[in-house]
């Protein structure tokens, strides 16, 4: 049996993306009765406010300092791989 841990942030896309990766790939190759994941809570960013007081794009924009646009783009970017 392969034991996979798992340390995902459960709000974050790109750890959602990773995850559905993992198991479409163990589906895939015929492992998936051979593989146990268990999955771990990690927060990214575990200061964040609790009450939300600005759009998740303008977070994610104050947090990579790059400009709204960009942030949306690399959201739609996201939305069409998940």
């Amino acid at each position: 049996m392969i034991k996979i841990e798992a340390w995902t942030d459960y709000v974050c896309q790109f750890c959602y993306i990773a995850k559905r990766e993992l198991e479409n790939t163990l589906e895939a190759t015929g492992l998936k009765s051979h593989v146990e994941i268990t999955y771990k809570a990690y927060e990214l960013v575990p200061d964040g406010p609790t009450t939300p007081t600005i759009t998740t794009l303008e977070a994610l924009s104050k947090r990579t300092g790059q400009p709204a646009a960009q942030v949306h783009q690399m959201v739609e970017s996201t939305t069409q791989r998940a």
